[in-house]
Order: structure tokens, then C-alpha cells, then sequence
């Protein structure tokens, strides 16, 4: 008997991750979604560790890649490239998918007729306490519509776990640059940039975002290589929308540079002449993109974005088994064990 083409595929890459790597499995399975509408691709990118010993229990539930390690970007396209659904849900190994997500996701995107992105929220949470959400089954999706992510005013968590893409698009994009380092989120985005229509997700949350000492972006030096391929990128045109939507692509640039300025002089772990070197570096690169991201501030109420209620209160129970129940008004994740559907 030929088995269904899933709707969605979650590709995780995943390199030397120990442990976290069964909360995120024990997430993904936990899903309030039909168990044969979406996939689990799994790609390992050369783990020296134990990774591969703890994947093995799953390998009749989830599907595992192997690969030389070549970095995030590389995996990643290389799961989207295996991958059989309509929608790819990008994750990260070490973070956790709330159970009502993918039916949030499959929702939105019937309610908006196949966009090109979704872009959903997180809560972040550490190994030393357990992710708290609010204890109520979603009945309201509240969303906006903008016309893409090149024309978004709303803002958006900077993170792959909360990215979901038609997979033709993106792959038609070509998929992850190799070069972008610690901003591949962002490259992916800005390589969508002028498809349309984008999506942002403002409630309900579907994604715990592990805050750890390991987080790239706790790396100064790899945030600011990253940043500079990310303009480098820009300069070269790997971006699409041309001169029409220049304005966009480097406003949005600017901000973001700005933004790690700030949060580069307030890393009081890292000695002040290396917080103000990276910074000169990221303004001589960025130049007048930093106008540019005033100059769209300005000009962002003109901007076409509709908010959307989406009935979600008809949705079967997004707590299954596994899921502990009140915690000081909250849902704490239980992750000693998973649905087998």
C-alpha cells in the first residue's frame, strides 16, 4: 500500500548534540497532526559524539541522513533536497515544537491560500527550568498578512525554528547559502524576500527556543562574520527585487545591524576594545544601509499589512499524552516519552 505524501517535512540538522537531541525528537512526535501527514528528516552533518546512538531508537519513525560535516547550511539543503511535503518546517536541533504547531501551520496555511513563508513565535526556555506556556488550547490564530518578507513592518524572532517554507520556492531559490554563517535564517528569508505573500504567526506560540551557553549567537566573533557575508551577499546581488526593492532589502539590512551594534556594547563578558572593533567593522561594511533602515522607518506606514483572526476553537486538543498538565498557570513539557500513532 503506497503511503500518503506527508503535507509538511521537518528537516533537522544536527551535529554533536547529546541529549537535547531526544527532547527535540520526543517534540517532533508529539504532534496533534496526523501521524502520516508529515515527516521527520533528520541530518546528521558528522557528529564525533553520540548523536548518531541516540537517533538510532527512532529510526523507524523519523528518517536519518549522513553526511560529512559541512555545516548547518549544507544539511539543511540537503534534507529540504530529500524531503517529500509541500511545506518544509525548519528546526533546530536543540529546540522544541509545541504540540499544536504543526496544525496551527497546516491552518494558516489553507486560511491564505499556500503563501510562500510562515514566520511563527517563540518562547525561550534553559535546561534549568521547563518551558512554560500559557495553559489554554489555542482557539484564535492571530496572524499578518504582508505582501512579503521584503515588505514586513511587524517584527520577527531571529531563529530557523520558526520558519516554514514552500518547498518548491525555496528550493527554486537555491536553498541555504553556504557562506552565511551564523545568519542562514536570515539568508534564507532575504532569498524569499519578494515572494509573496509572508506570513507572521503572532499567537498562538509554537516553538521553545533553548537559550544555552552553545547558541551561536552568544559568539561575538561568528555573529559578525556572519553579519558581513550577509551584506557581502547584498553587494554581490544574490538577493532578489533588484533596484525596485533596494530600499527594502538594505532598510531591513540596517536594522538588522544596528540591532547587534547595540547588542555588541552591551556584552560586558567581551573586553570593550573587541565589542568596538566589531562594531566599526559592521558600520564600514554596512555604510549607508544605516540611513537606508531610517529612511524605511519612515515611509513603513505606508506598508499594506491585514491582520487575520483564524477560527482555531474546532481543533482537537493540542495537549496529547506526554504533555504534563497546570503548572503555575502554565503547560511545562514532559518529554519522558512520545505518541507512537
Amino acid at each position: 500500500m503506497t503511503k500518503p505524501t506527508p503535507f509538511f517535512s521537518i528537516v533537522v540538522p544536527t551535529w554533536n548534540t547529546g541529549a537535547k537531541i531526544d527532547e527535540t525528537i520526543h517534540s517532533l512526535l508529539n504532534q496533534e497532526f496526523p501521524r502520516d501527514q508529515y515527516e521527520i528528516v533528520i541530518v546528521d552533518d558528522g557528529s564525533t559524539d553520540k548523536t548518531l546512538d541516540r537517533l538510532k531508537p527512532y529510526s523507524d519513525r523519523i528518517q536519518i541522513l549522513q553526511q560529512q560535516n559541512s555545516g548547518a547550511a549544507s544539511a539543511r539543503n540537503r534534507g529540504m533536497h530529500h524531503a517529500k511535503g509541500e511545506y518544509i518546517v525548519c528546526f533546530d536541533h536543540d529546540d522544541i515544537l509545541l504540540p499544536h504547531a504543526l496544525a496551527v501551520y497546516k491552518r494558516v496555511v489553507d486560511a491564505f491560500g499556500r503563501p510562500a513563508v510562515l514566520l511563527a513565535e517563540y518562547s525561550s526556555f534553559s535546561a534549568a527550568k521547563a518551558l512554560k506556556i500559557p495553559f489554554a488550547k489555542p482557539s484564535i490564530v492571530e496572524c499578518i498578512k504582508c505582501r512579503d518578507y521584503f515588505g514586513k513592518t511587524v517584527s520577527t524572532p531571529k531563529s530557523n525554528s520558526v520558519i516554514v517554507l514552500c518547498k518548491d520556492m525555496v528550493l527554486s531559490a537555491g536553498g541555504y547559502s553556504q557562506n552565511a554563517g551564523s545568519f542562514d535564517d536570515d539568508d534564507i528569508l532575504f532569498k524569499l524576500g519578494d515572494a509573496g505573500p509572508m506570513i507572521k504567526i503572532i499567537c498562538p506560540i509554537t516553538v521553545g527556543y533553548r537559550a544555552h551557553g552553545q547558541n551561536a549567537s552568544r559568539d561575538l566573533e561568528f555573529c559578525i562574520q556572519g553579519t558581513l557575508a550577509f551584506i557581502r551577499n547584498e553587494r554581490r546581488g544574490v538577493y532578489p527585487g533588484g533596484g525596485r526593492r533596494m530600499i527594502d532589502r538594505r532598510g531591513l539590512m540596517g536594522s538588522i545591524v544596528i540591532f547587534y551594534c547595540y547588542s555588541y556594547l552591551r556584552r560586558r563578558k567581551e573586553p570593550l576594545y573587541a565589542r568596538f572593533a566589531g562594531i566599526v567593522r559592521l558600520l564600514l561594511h554596512a555604510r549607508g544601509m544605516i540611513f537606508v533602515a531610517f529612511l524605511r522607518k519612515v515611509v513603513r506606514k505606508s506598508y499594506l499589512h491585514e491582520p487575520r483572526s483564524i477560527d482555531f476553537s474546532n481543533a482537537e486538543s493540542s495537549y496529547p499524552p506526554g504533555i504534563a498538565g497546570r503548572v503555575r498557570g502554565s503547560v511545562a513539557i514532559d518529554m519522558s516519552r512520545d505518541n507512537a500513532h
